[in-house]
């Protein structure tokens, strides 16, 4: 049975209806397979019925096994973007139900509840969070001050964009590649009005948020899991946004040269040391807004940023940035189940923001670079370091998961997480 129509399908407080609504929530929000497959399963089993659940980025397929019938569901979705909040929300209502604290019927309206609200940041807040992000991965790169500031304008500028072409289906489509030739031409023209050093620290800086390299370890760690085909597609996915926007770059950067021709190459004015502390703190508040967490979780998106960049800097500095991206995201694994465990809340609020800062995106973008420059060589090299980087990452991750603390549930109700 193909499900295309939320209005055809089982009631909300069926046990089926319940189950397909919380695998298309938790998919949406930015769940991996491996971890909605689980938790369905887990759903399926307490509510009484057999499950097999088969994830993919652009589909859900499950097939329900009762005493008397079995039925099989197609749901077609989009990859999931992240939303912090709601996916809080989603996990806390499947836990509660894994654990007897809510009936089906109680889940089904709260599950209703987190899909009709509103998101927690409007547009306008999102278009400066692209800008505030662009402007602290900058400085991490080593910009100088006319290189923040170019950076934050295009990410600003590129966050717009991202706002206006959601509303059509084509520029939907068309946006990694619009995004990348405004950026690219921009590049320039900062480079020619500031005279600042780095066309490219500006350029992937502005684009930083658009590059999929959160897609590529969720995509390693689906194929780590055994989930092939969904990882195998993840993997797919991000190869070709890196086309798209290479298209636009290529082209971005012949008229960009052409009309605004880079001046003289200045010294760079170094930054003082703790202002790449404060860059690290500026991304982290443009990630409350780009993953659209609540305030009162932004101390916890700030202390998992500052917590992955210095153990990931500190372990790269012992052992180069290989083993830097391991320490990194073992720590921040083993700080986020931690904090489930103290705070009876999902591990997600504190793992995607720190696990963010160490996603290799830029170096895939660096790759891009240097094959569009024609340097083969440098370009496979540098991609073959990317993958490195994100097994690295996907490896840290799981070891940190066998060390996690066991799950304690304290108290019986309604969590914190169901509140606005």
């Amino acid at each position: 049975m193909s499900v295309a129509d939320e209005s055809r399908w089982p009631a909300a407080d069926t046990p089926t209806g319940f189950v397909l609504r919380l695998a298309k929530a938790l998919h949406t929000y930015g769940t991996p397979a491996y971890e909605l497959e689980r938790l369905i399963n887990s759903v399926a089993k307490r509510l009484g019925f057999g499950l097999e659940c088969f994830s993919l980025p652009t589909m859900i397929t499950l097939s329900l096994f009762e005493q008397d019938r079995h039925s099989s569901f197609v749901i077609r979705v989009s990859p999931g973007d992240i939303n912090l909040e709601k996916l809080a929300r989603a996990n806390s209502i499947a836990e509660r139900v894994l654990h007897g604290e809510m009936n089906v019927s109680q889940a089904a309206r709260e599950l209703v509840e987190v899909t009709r609200a509103a998101p927690r940041w409007g547009n306008t807040a999102v278009v400066f969070s692209f800008g505030l992000v662009s402007l602290g991965v900058a400085r991490v790169f080593g910009g100088d001050w006319a290189e923040c500031l170019s950076s934050s304008i295009i990410g600003f500028m590129v966050g717009l964009l991202a706002i206006l072409s959601s509303r059509n289906i084509v520029t939907g489509y068309l946006f990694p590649t619009m995004a990348a030739f405004i950026a690219a031409c921009l590049s320039y023209l900062l480079a020619h009005l500031t005279g600042h050093a780095s066309v490219y620290i500006t350029l992937v800086s502005g684009l930083i948020v658009l590059l999929p390299g959160l897609t590529i370890t969720v995509g390693l760690g689906e194929l780590a899991t055994q989930n092939l085909v969904s990882g195998t597609a993840r993997l797919a996915g991000a190869a070709i946004l890196f086309v798209l926007m290479g298209f636009g770059i290529a082209v971005g950067d012949l008229l960009g040269e052409y009309w605004f021709p880079t001046l003289p190459q200045k010294a760079l004015k170094l930054l003082p040391w703790w202002t790449e502390w404060l860059s690290v703190v500026i991304a982290g508040i443009g990630f409350v807004a780009l993953f659209q967490a609540r305030l009162r979780d932004a101390i916890w998106v700030l202390l998992a940023g500052m917590i992955a960049y210095s153990s990931a800097r500190y372990g790269s500095s012992l052992a180069g940035p290989i083993a830097g991206a391991f320490i990194g995201a073992f720590t921040i694994g083993a700080v986020s189940h931690l904090f489930r465990f103290v705070m009876l809340r999902p591990n997600s609020i504190m793992l995607v923001p720190g696990i963010i800062l160490l996603v290799p995106g830029s170096m895939g973008f660096r790759s891009l670079h240097a094959l569009l420059e024609k340097d083969v060589l440098a370009g496979l090299d540098t991609a073959f370091q990317m993958m490195l980087a994100g097994v690295s990452l996907v490896i840290g991750l799981l070891l940190s998961s066998v060390f996690a603390l066991p799950e304690r549930r304290e108290r019986k109700g309604v969590p914190d997480e169901v509140h606005p």
